[in-house]
């Protein structure tokens, strides 16, 4: 019977050069085919800029942040439609950083219990009312937007702002709320 002589220096260095290998091309291909391309989509959209982003095998979490002139509507849904499409399978998380002052917060604390009923009571007519019915009383500028997934509020005050992004079905958690 003939004893297999596996030297141990040259078992650690294949194992070591395999490891690297793997891990290099798992990074590598984060890099250029998630990261890279999230980045890019979100520098060539106007009126944001990217204060983090954070890429785990089931999640991709986003930090924006917006200028006076971002739009829910024409800016945030179209982005959010494009980086989910490079996701894949992946949950993609984008929070608006919020700029918001006391006049804001308050605004929204008055308006968010209409929203939130007219989001459970399936009335999203009603949510366009609560918002604008509050907002004219604290004499703040307003956008209100709505997709199949997520009701979208913008409330504006000089230079600050206050995003939220409520789902349409409770319980599945909203962003940036």
């Amino acid at each position: 019977m003939t004893s297999v002589n596996i030297r141990a220096m040259p078992a650690v260095l294949s194992l070591l050069v395999t490891l690297i290998v793997l891990f290099g091309g798992y990074f590598a291909h984060q890099w250029f085919n998630v990261e890279k391309p999230l980045k890019n989509m979100i520098q060539s959209t106007p009126h944001v800029t990217l204060e983090e982003l954070r890429v785990n095998p089931d999640r991709i979490e986003i930090r924006l942040n917006a200028d006076e002139n971002f739009s829910l509507a024409s800016d945030y849904i179209p982005l959010r439609e494009k980086l989910c499409s490079l996701a894949g399978k992946r949950q993609v998380n984008i929070e608006l950083t919020d700029r918001a002052d006391a006049l804001l917060e308050k605004a929204w604390n008055r308006m968010a219990f209409g929203v939130t009923e007219a989001v459970v009571r399936k009335r999203y007519t009603q949510i366009p009312e609560a918002v604008e019915r509050e907002a004219e009383t604290a004499k703040i500028r307003h956008e209100v937007a709505m997709d199949e997934q997520f009701v979208y509020v913008a409330l504006h005050h000089h230079d600050h702002s206050l995003y939220r992004v409520l789902p349409l079905e409770a319980g599945k958690g909203g962003e940036g709320e």
